[in-house]
């Protein structure tokens, strides 16, 4: 099982200045049409050579259940070593974002890579 550490404020070490960034930050404000705000940042940790599973899921559900009502939001992944098959890669429903809430159990057989390296 992978380990994940959570923070709801951007600090002033790299995770911070990631948030921040500039080129993160007026790319989300392009996609949005509006200002954005950081609801949380998280990193997910595997195991060397050993690995973990995060299981599909869609993050909206998360954000509406706390109470982000509406699907104006969005992730931004940034991997820190490569992405492959091997070691787990991102994969997404190319459209999904315009579905509102989704019954994710049905949707394996639509995933698209996304490759970070």
């Amino acid at each position: 099982m992978p380990k994940m550490v959570l923070w709801n404020k951007a600090g002033n070490d790299v995770t911070g200045m990631m948030s921040r960034c500039d080129k993160v930050v007026e790319l989300c404000e392009a996609l949005l049409g509006e200002e954005v705000y950081l609801y949380h940042g998280k990193m997910v940790m595997k195991e060397a050579r050993v690995g973990g599973r995060q299981e599909w899921h869609q993050d909206y559900g998360y954000w509406y259940n706390n109470a982000v009502l509406t699907p104006q939001a969005l992730s931004v992944f940034v991997p820190l070593d490569e992405t492959t098959e091997e070691n787990g890669y991102l994969q997404v429903i190319p459209g999904s974002h315009h579905c509102g809430g989704l019954n994710t159990s049905s949707r394996q057989d639509r995933l698209v890579r996304i490759s970070g390296g």
